[in-house]
């Protein structure tokens, strides 16, 4: 369950230690969590969560700011989240686990059938 964000074209002001989220390229549908170590004109160097892939320079239209946590969402970013009601057909993003071979992340996909309005099959 996430909205759409921007990515972060045209940031020069994103912090080292800055928790983000970056594909491996434009093409991709996954973004996998990284945190920032620097930042240069065009590209961002991250470091990817549990270290299991070696820092990387990135372009910086491949890096988006992770959403605040659900607990830390509040006002309209709360009731956005209420409002999350995904039919059969919607496009949503998924959360992906961390593996021994790649960090965790989010990957889009889309909604093929729902069970119980609590079920959602991707």
């Amino acid at each position: 369950r996430r909205r759409r964000r921007a990515c972060a074209r045209g940031r020069t002001d994103m912090p080292g230690g800055a928790v983000v989220e970056v594909r491996k390229s434009a093409e991709s549908s996954t973004w996998y969590n990284a945190t920032v170590v620097d930042v240069g004109k065009d590209t961002i160097n991250v470091e990817f969560e549990g270290e299991v892939w070696p820092p990387r320079e990135v372009p910086i239209d491949q890096v988006r700011l992770r959403p605040p946590t659900p607990a830390a969402a509040s006002g309209a970013a709360a009731a956005e989240e209420d409002d999350f009601d995904p039919q059969v057909g919607d496009v949503v993003e998924v959360n992906v686990a961390a593996t021994e071979a790649s960090p965790s992340g989010w990957s889009r996909g889309t909604v093929k059938k729902i069970k119980n309005r609590v079920f959602y099959f991707v």
